[in-house]
């Protein structure tokens, strides 16, 4: 698996290329605050939820700041052979170069 800036996710978006992001945070933590248009599956379910992918298209996966992005590109690697990348330091990294996001409402406090 390879990383990849904020930045340059972002970049593809901005190009139209069909890409997945993945949200692989818990329930709780996506609620408060996510990427805007991405898929979320939290680490835990995703064994059971895995068909849900759309494994024709390169998976960008997130987290809070990289480790369970990790975790779930290897597993996604392993069970599909399919092509996914860790957006290096997570939802942190994407906000701190004020990327887009969505907020709990009213709450955009949380960085």
């Amino acid at each position: 698996m390879e990383n990849i800036s904020a930045q340059s996710v972002q970049q593809k978006r901005e190009n139209k290329e069909d890409i997945v992001i993945l949200d692989v945070r818990t329930p709780g933590e996506h609620a408060e605050i996510y990427i805007p248009d991405t898929l979320h599956i939290p680490l835990d379910e995703l064994p059971q939820r895995f068909e849900e992918l759309p494994l024709n298209k390169e998976i960008y996966i997130y987290c809070a700041s990289g480790n369970r992005s990790q975790s779930a590109g290897a597993f996604l690697e392993q069970k599909s052979g399919v092509r996914v990348f860790n957006i290096e330091g997570g939802i942190m990294a994407w906000h701190a170069v004020g990327l887009p996001l969505k907020y709990a409402q009213g709450d955009e406090g949380l960085f």
